[in-house]
């Protein structure tokens, strides 16, 4: 690994890293806020779900961004940063500047993979501690508004879950962005699967469609379960989704070292 390329690449994606995490602070506070507004909060306008007078800040919060809105904007930004640290590069023939250097092809793959998982942990990051900020804050905006019991380990346990959920589908837009560079039907891997995971998901969540989850990664786990303590079984689903991450990346890197590039 690089760390001069590391810092080079990060300060040329800062931008749209801080565009999506922005996104996501925005539809976190305005689902927070909502949660003291009765009239919203009783019919959940936000998603048109109704769920009852009687749902915790951090249930609504889980059911209202962890459930939904995180599973719709990161894959759309880990779509655009493998398109942008790989794809791109080799298609533009701008990554032989970086080949004619002491940087080989493979610190050079290496140190965008690594650059990649932290990106997305550090979006994740940035919501689970702002999660936990809204909980001490909120009582101080709403003083009349009861916002129920948490579990900290619960919480943190969603986010990190939802994490791996999601690495495991960024997984597969990295490896065709290190392999389908050059072709068509790479390009609409790299953006056309985790897009039909995401649709598949949006499916799932309507009546009599659930069986729908079991045929994406990220229908496999449940926010509210999770935030609840209730879900089963979540430890299993957490070593498939790192046994599926850990084995698309080194076959990424792999192949990228194996693969002949047009530079």
């Amino acid at each position: 690994m690089s760390k001069p390329l590391f810092l080079n690449l990060m300060k040329k994606n800062l931008p749209l890293w801080g565009v999506f995490t922005g996104i996501l602070v925005f539809y976190l506070v305005v689902i927070v806020f909502t949660f003291g507004i009765p009239e919203v909060r009783d019919s959940f306008a936000i998603i048109g779900i109704e769920v009852g007078t009687d749902i915790t800040l951090m249930d609504y919060t889980a059911m209202g961004f962890f459930g939904t809105v995180m599973f719709m904007f990161p894959p759309i930004f880990f779509i655009m940063l493998a398109y942008k640290l790989v794809y791109k590069p080799i298609d533009s023939n701008s990554l032989s500047s970086f080949l004619s250097t002491p940087i080989s092809r493979k610190k050079y793959i290496l140190t965008t993979g690594v650059l990649y998982l932290v990106a997305i942990f550090a979006m994740f990051l940035i919501t689970w501690l702002l999660g936990i900020i809204s909980v001490g804050l909120f009582p101080m905006a709403f003083p009349d508004v009861e916002i129920g019991s948490y579990s900290f380990i619960h919480y943190t346990n969603m986010v990190f879950t939802l994490f791996l959920a999601t690495m495991a589908v960024a997984s597969i837009s990295f490896l065709f962005s290190c392999i389908g560079h050059g072709k068509k039907f790479g390009l609409a891997l790299l953006i056309g699967l985790p897009i039909v995971f995401i649709l598949i998901q949006m499916l799932g969540s309507m009546a009599g469609l659930d069986f729908l989850l079991h045929f994406t990664p990220l229908g496999w786990i449940d926010a509210m379960e999770l935030n609840s303590g209730t879900a089963s079984l979540w430890w299993l689903f957490s070593l498939i989704y790192i046994a599926i991450t850990g084995t698309l990346f080194f076959l990424a890197l792999k192949l990228f070292n194996k693969k002949q590039l047009s530079i």
